[in-house]
């Protein structure tokens, strides 16, 4: 007996333990699967009627049955259960159902006695199985009809057939759980409880008796999944393709159009650059970059000198200091204020940073320049007090800086290149938007704009490709007609390269041909000379004299002045484009009130064109500009 209890306790746990092992590999949903039952019936016998003795033979006089007593009998068929949903089967019982008991019974004389029931029935059970916790999918709620046919029935002593026997109808409802214990086997114990909708008999000899049943058994079934299809990977074979989607200039309203060629003139050309009194700093760093702040030292032999300054405006403005200390080197009456601030969102907590970067930028001028530190006085202060927009990035970056202020007006003038012969391009900014189209990473990409084998502009990066602006120096194009080519190539996180390249034709016209075609030479002036504070199209008083000083004397009556608006890239497309128009309009009126006879036209471009690299405080800075272009013909 020991030996068989602990051979059923092994069997238990092995199956539980499969069970979970499934369960937490996710494979505890069954396929359709099909097997037996097994069922031990538990026959509640509600009886409640009166008959003739001599109905029932074997008995005397009338006996009432009316106690409640329990009979027990065997169940036994087939089962199927049909996957319809996830955690949802719909499941079949088919097969042989015992109700069987004994009846305590009384004669009329209140003698005690017993009849013995016994009905055989044929049971098809439709039911619904639901396994309603995704924690423990073994476990299942079974719900459904339960019918049965009668095929031979016996009651009493003389085991007389049972008159007119229903259908047996009920409703069935209970638990179970599956046990996996093989690859397609599954074992189910499982209770339920059958609630009669019919009486045993329709006779009136047996009104009323109904037989509801506890049923406690077990299905054993067997269903094997079907063998999943996995579908074979297919090949990944890496495409990369490359192109160009257009290439633009934009006309002077800064509007985009495709481009056809560049025109290269021949020219008298002068051009002024401002120098914007600030130097920017990296967080929390008291030195500037030497990425955005490039260091020559002092401006003896060999060292920095204003003349040797490319005409660039972002290039002259990454030797801030460096001009700075030229100048006050040979204006020795000159006085220097240097602020210093922070921006007050990441910098807040640190106090010392703002006057440590006006002391550094002090050191370095009376170190480099042997400038006398009496002649510079250093400020430490929270913020600019012109501060730009604290709400974004771009604004915070440019809060971090030293102004630079002096009592002598020479120390902080424009820059200004006047050659007698330069080569202009007409358009100036050409727009290229390229393409790399690819089923993985781009890993690099590349654009080259060369001329006659001279490469003139290089732009690379990493991932996705925008459009990219190519604004022409002065003199960057040879003097010939020789056609600029453009040659995009990117590369995959595979290994692949693709090119594509095109051509724009040149047409050049030098100082010698507009002579034999008669065509009047032309002096152009393009001055750059004013920066806006952030967000104003206000012109300060210092800039209005500057404006005076350098603009107006080139204006000739037979000048036509042409007025550009800029702005940076923070804000609206369309606020930055009527800020842009302001600045114009406002430059044009003081230019306008000293030469009424000149010829003036004004275009807002906003942040259409973005003349200088948005992406760096300086950028941003000489962005909120106006340019001025004189075109004055010699004849």
């Amino acid at each position: 007996m020991l030996k068989k209890i602990i051979l059923i306790s092994a069997i238990i746990i092995l199956s539980l333990s499969n069970n979970l092992r499934a369960e937490e590999s996710g494979q505890n949903d069954m396929p359709l699967n099909m097997g037996i039952y097994l069922r031990g019936n538990v026959n509640l016998h509600t009886p409640n009627f009166i008959t003739e003795a001599n109905y029932i033979p074997g008995t005397i006089g009338q006996i009432t049955a009316n106690t409640n007593v329990l009979g027990y009998s065997p169940a036994a068929g087939f089962v199927i259960n049909i996957p319809i949903a996830k955690s949802l089967y719909l499941s079949g019982m088919v097969g042989y159902s015992g109700v069987w008991g004994t009846l305590d019974v009384q004669n009329t004389n209140n003698t005690p006695n017993t009849l013995k029931v016994m009905i055989h029935q044929v049971e098809f059970s439709p039911l619904l199985r639901w396994k309603f916790l995704p924690n423990l999918q073994g476990l299942y709620l079974v719900g459904g009809g339960d019918f049965a046919y009668a095929v031979q029935s016996q009651i009493g002593p003389s085991n007389t057939k049972i008159d007119s026997l229903n259908i047996r109808a009920g409703a069935k409802l209970g638990l179970g759980y599956d046990f996996k214990i093989g690859k397609c086997t599954y074992l189910s114990p499982e209770i339920t409880f059958a609630f009669p909708l019919t009486d045993v008999s329709k006779s009136v000899n047996y009104k009323t008796w109904n037989v509801p049943q506890v049923n406690v058994g077990v299905n054993l079934t067997w269903g094997c999944p079907k063998k999943e299809i996995i579908p074979e990977a297919p090949v990944f074979t890496p495409e990369l393709s490359t192109g160009f989607t257009s290439v633009n200039f934009f006309n002077n309203d800064g509007n985009i159009n495709p481009l056809e060629r560049i025109k290269v003139q021949e020219i008298s050309y002068q051009e002024l650059f401002p120098l914007i009194p600030y130097i920017f700093y990296d967080e929390n760093q008291a030195v500037p970059n030497p990425k955005t702040q490039v260091f020559n030292g002092s401006d003896q032999a060999g060292g920095f000198r204003i003349a040797d300054l490319k005409p660039n405006a972002e290039k002259i403005n990454q030797s801030t200091i460096d001009i700075i200390g030229s100048r006050m080197k040979s204006n020795t009456n000159a006085q220097l204020t240097i602020t210093g601030t922070k921006d007050i969102v990441k910098e807040k907590k640190n106090a010392n940073v703002s006057t440590e970067r006006a002391e550094w930028a002090k050191k370095y001028l009376v170190s480099n320049f042997d400038i006398n530190p009496e002649r510079i006085k250093v400020i430490g202060a929270e913020s600019p007090a012109k501060a730009s927009s604290i709400r974004v990035e771009d604004g915070q970056a440019e809060n971090r800086r030293i102004e630079f202020n002096s009592s002598s007006s020479d120390i902080l003038e424009p820059i200004i290149i006047d050659q007698e012969k330069v080569r202009l391009a007409e358009p100036a900014y050409i727009e290229f938007v390229p393409f790399a189209k690819s089923n993985e990473n781009i890993t690099e990409w590349n654009l080259e704009i060369q001329q006659g084998g001279k490469i003139l502009r290089q732009f690379a990066g990493q991932g996705k490709v925008d459009s990219l602006l190519w604004n022409i120096y002065p003199n960057e194009l040879s003097a010939s007609e020789i056609p600029v080519d453009y040659v995009f190539t990117a590369h995959s996180k595979s290994g692949l390269e693709s090119t594509s390249a095109g051509t724009i034709p040149v047409q050049y016209f030098s100082f010698a041909q507009k002579k034999s075609h008669q065509s009047a030479d032309t002096t152009i002036s393009k001055f750059s000379l004013i920066v806006f504070d952030f967000d104003s199209p206000e012109i300060s008083a210092v800039d209005k004299e500057i404006l005076i000083k350098n603009v107006v004397p080139a204006i000739k009556i037979k000048s036509t002045v042409k007025i550009f608006g800029y702005t940076d890239r923070i804000g609206s497309d369309e606020y930055n484009q009527q800020l842009s128009l302001k600045r114009a309009e406002n430059a044009r009126s003081i230019l306008q009130a000293k030469v009424p006879n000149a010829k003036f036209e004004i275009y807002g471009v906003g942040e259409n064109v973005s003349i200088y690299d948005n992406n760096s405080p300086i950028g941003r800075q000489l962005s909120r500009t106006v340019q001025i272009y004189v075109i004055t013909p010699e004849k």
